[in-house]
């Protein structure tokens, strides 16, 4: 969030939702509870000026009531890949969980297929 504005969690985020992923070298889960308060603690982006870049890598719909997506978010320096899960909840769609990966050394390579190449971007 680059803003860091929690005000509108709760209309992106389930309130079970989880962040799978490592920190310091160390695999960590935290709850909607937890990346909440880390949002709402930061300095955000957005006030220290950051550019940030957005692209919707890659989206399964795997039924009427849940898709997968794969987004890649450039916030100054870094650079962030995340898996989410989309359930729709009660008519609204809202993210289960979230497993970011993070880089610092410029863009991520992103690659998915046999041969290295990822659907819908360029080497």
């Amino acid at each position: 969030m680059y803003d860091c504005n929690t005000s509108a969690f709760a209309a992106v985020f389930a309130p079970t939702v989880q962040l799978h992923g490592h920190r310091d070298g160390c695999f960590v889960m935290w709850p909607a509870s937890t990346y909440k308060a880390i949002l709402q603690e930061r300095q955000s982006p957005k006030s220290l000026g950051a550019v940030r870049a957005d692209e919707i890598l890659f989206m399964d719909l795997v039924s009427d009531a849940m898709a997968f997506v794969k987004v890649r978010v450039q916030i100054a320096a870094r650079e962030f890949v995340d898996y989410l899960t989309w359930h729709r909840i009660e008519s609204r769609w809202l993210f289960t969980s979230k497993g970011p990966r993070a880089s610092t050394s410029g863009p991520a390579a992103v690659r998915s297929g046999p041969d290295g190449a990822h659907p819908g971007l360029s080497a």
